[in-house]
């Protein structure tokens, strides 16, 4: 639980995307090993400023992570992380895995035939409305359906 804290600090971090979140992995080998970088550490790695790096040093991480991490468990939603044994293996082949997921029912085996959803944070009532029949038509037929649970 406690390493799954800073996955989820890490994730959070502003100024760390998924580019930026991989190579601070493959620099410190996990994310507890990021927050106890120093300064200088943290801006030698590809793509992470000053400003990043101050980021990473003062985020609150046993405060915001353990209230998301909370969050997620009152929604009955499992987070995954790409070290994770269930974590989907065809994710693991593309360019850049999303380091975290955040999973409201089950993965199984079978769901290689998937469909993500992307769209606007801003998003229409109209949008809303044909994202909803859209992914309720593809999940009846046996698809399926992923979200990044951003907001819209």
């Amino acid at each position: 639980m406690e390493d799954k804290l800073f996955w989820l600090a890490l994730n959070m971090v502003s100024g760390v995307g998924p580019i930026a979140y991989r190579n601070l992995l493959a620099r410190f080998q996990d994310p507890q090993g990021v927050f106890t970088a120093s300064i200088r550490e943290l801006t030698a790695v590809e793509g992470i400023g000053e400003k990043t790096a101050r980021a990473i040093k003062n985020f609150p991480v046993q405060q915001i992570a353990a209230e998301e991490l909370k969050r997620a468990e009152n929604l009955g939603v499992s987070i995954l992380t790409s070290r994770d044994k269930g974590y989907p293996q065809n994710l693991l082949q593309i360019h850049d895995p999303p380091p975290l997921l955040y999973v409201r029912g089950e993965l199984k085996e079978g769901d290689s035939l998937a469909i993500a959803i992307v769209g606007s944070r801003k998003v229409s009532p109209y949008g809303r409305a044909m994202t909803k029949r859209i992914s309720k038509e593809l999940s009846a037929v046996g698809v399926t359906v992923v979200s990044g649970m951003a907001r819209g």
